[in-house]
């Protein structure tokens, strides 16, 4: 595949912006172009600021090898990677505030989620409801299938800068 800059270090703009236009000499290219952009950007929820790792260019010139990667063990795993990064980092964080004299420990934290995070964002408007209320997501009274479809997005959600 010859269709970016170059490199195997494709950021998402790039990525998007070749898809867009859509002109490809052969059309498995226009296929596996695709299978990076969703497994990226889709199931594995990476910030539009990453690059698609060199691996995954060297698997999808194989889509056999690509078909047959455990994909749903490599996304769990980095979810579960990606919640204990986080729930370590602010027990550490708090562990510290707490060793300091007057210091508020409950200040705001944010951190990252990596993989399923649409699943992850559905998940919790169903779960709770108050978020559906909230501006974030609408939900159609609609009975569709799979569940996600019933729900949209008013504001999109951003990651840090």
């Amino acid at each position: 595949m010859a269709y970016t800059s170059g490199t195997l270090r494709v950021e998402y703009a790039e990525l998007k912006a070749v898809l867009r236009i859509g002109v490809f000499s052969e059309q498995y290219d226009a296929v596996k172009l695709c299978l990076l952009y969703m497994l990226n950007w889709i199931l594995m929820g990476l910030d539009e600021r990453e690059k698609v790792p060199v691996w995954q260019f060297r698997l999808v010139e194989d889509l056999d090898a690509f078909d047959a990667f455990p994909w749903g063990a490599h996304v769990y795993r980095r979810s579960i990677y990606g919640f204990k990064q986080a729930l370590d980092g602010r027990r550490r964080r708090f562990e510290q505030c707490q060793r300091r004299k007057g210091v508020d420990v409950h200040t705001t934290e944010t951190y990252n989620i990596y993989g399923l995070t649409h699943a992850l964002l559905i998940f919790a408007f169903e779960v709770i409801p108050e978020l559906g209320n909230s501006g974030c997501g609408k939900r159609r009274e609609i009975e569709l299938s799979p569940r996600i479809l019933k729900w949209e997005l008013s504001t999109r959600p951003r990651g840090r800068s």
